[in-house]
């Protein structure tokens, strides 16, 4: 389900979307976050801070988690 969330934030119309998308994908409990998620989480923040031009939100946000 979260990785769903994380798919859908890249290819979000808008950045707002994709910020909710990403919240949401934050949502999953801590003992559920293995590596492979740690890594999709990265690249689709990195990918939608790409995409809608937000350096600083991608660098902050991507090491929330």
């Amino acid at each position: 389900r979260s990785l769903h969330a994380l798919t859908r934030a890249v290819g979000a119309d808008g950045f707002r979307y994709a910020r909710e998308r990403i919240h949401r994908a934050a949502a999953v409990p801590e003992a559920e976050r293995d590596l492979v998620w740690r890594r999709a989480w990265r690249r689709a923040v990195d990918r939608v801070a790409q995409a809608w031009r937000k350096p600083l939100w991608g660098f902050w946000r991507r090491w929330v988690v």
